[in-house]
């Protein structure tokens, strides 16, 4: 039996959405393969609510951020981006990040731990196009080979640490959602046969209504043509 090209695109496009995002924020530790991206969402409100009291800018002029995971073997290799939710604006640093030993003493964990750290500076008007459309996101992107990260039992939306800073001013930023973004094809099989682009940032959360109403619209094409070839037979 030969399904139709539509139905294909469509369970294609159902099976890849599923496999691009996933949403790992209450995970202890997670895998990230060659290629993956570990997402932090930050929000970064509170340095602007108090660069004003002090009559200061509302944007920072820098972002450090620092992952801590349990230790890891030398020569693992990231890149890091700052951008905006949707990737209109977005900062990307010079060099590689590769993770250096430290130790970590806090409420929930002390003991021997690695360190990702790095700094964006950000000039008045990035800041401003960044910071001004709400929470930001750092993409730390796996160079190297498969690695799993985290430092049990915290969970990995408590692993980064992340400040703004501005002259004589630093503020931490809370850290929300955390996705582990898996790499997609830059294009896949339309409706028609036709290439099409994929945009991994456009992606959904496996869960959300998009992916039930994906996953119903294919279960109902696939039972149609299935009827269908059933009375033909007949």
């Amino acid at each position: 039996m030969k399904l139709p090209p539509h139905i294909l695109a469509l369970a294609f496009a159902t099976f890849t959405l599923h496999a691009g995002t996933m949403d790992v924020s209450s995970s202890e530790s997670v895998l990230v393969g060659a290629g993956d991206t570990l997402s932090f969402e930050l929000f970064t409100g509170s340095y602007s609510a108090a660069a004003q009291q002090f009559g200061l800018s509302p944007y920072a002029q820098m972002l450090r951020f620092c992952l801590v995971s349990a230790p890891t073997g030398p020569g693992e290799k990231f890149s890091a981006t700052l951008r905006t939710a949707d990737a209109s604006v977005s900062l990307e640093l010079g060099d590689t990040l590769d993770f250096a030993p430290g130790f970590l003493s806090s409420t929930g964990f002390q003991g021997a731990v690695s360190t990702l750290q790095g700094q964006f500076h950000l000039d008045s008007q990035l800041s401003q196009d960044l910071f001004s459309s709400g929470p930001v996101w750092l993409d730390l992107t796996n160079l190297g080979s498969d690695l799993t990260l985290g430092l049990p039992p915290l969970l990995l939306s408590h692993d980064l640490y992340a400040s703004l800073s501005g002259g004589p001013l630093s503020v931490g930023a809370i850290t929300g959602d955390v996705l582990l973004q898996h790499p997609v094809p830059t294009f896949a099989l339309g409706p028609y046969g036709n290439s099409v682009s994929v945009d991994a940032f456009s992606l959904p959360e496996p869960g959300t209504p998009w992916m039930l109403v994906g996953g119903g619209a294919l279960m109902a094409a696939l039972s149609r043509r299935f009827k269908s070839i059933s009375h033909a037979r007949k």
